[in-house]
């Protein structure tokens, strides 16, 4: 269907900005399928998302909140998952934003 591949297109588009703006400061691949960019972030996800959170307003899920195990067995711990789901401009900005916040940190 149509709005299926416009879809496609949008999320193609984000990861792209994301991809252009987050890989000079880590190393960051976009995912083959899906809308979640999966970043592995200075501090772990639990301590950068709240940092991303309380200094640029923007609200990414830790990791270790997806993952299986505790503490350090958590496969997770080091990440934070991000959500594609905002408009293109809007999602770029957040994207900056998370730039900002890992420069910030590194």
């Amino acid at each position: 269907e149509t709005h299926v591949e416009e879809n496609r297109i949008q999320y193609r588009q984000k990861l792209a900005d994301a991809m252009e703006i987050l890989q000079p400061l880590l190393p960051v691949r976009a995912p083959e399928a899906g809308f979640y960019l999966w970043l592995k972030v200075p501090n772990g996800g639990e301590v950068f998302a709240r940092h991303l959170f309380q200094r640029y307003n923007v609200t990414v899920l830790p990791g270790a909140y997806l993952g299986r195990g505790q503490g350090a067995d958590n496969p997770g711990l080091p990440y934070v998952r991000i959500a594609m789901v905002q408009p293109r401009n809007e999602n770029k900005e957040g994207i900056q934003r998370i730039a900002a916040a890992i420069r910030d940190l590194i």
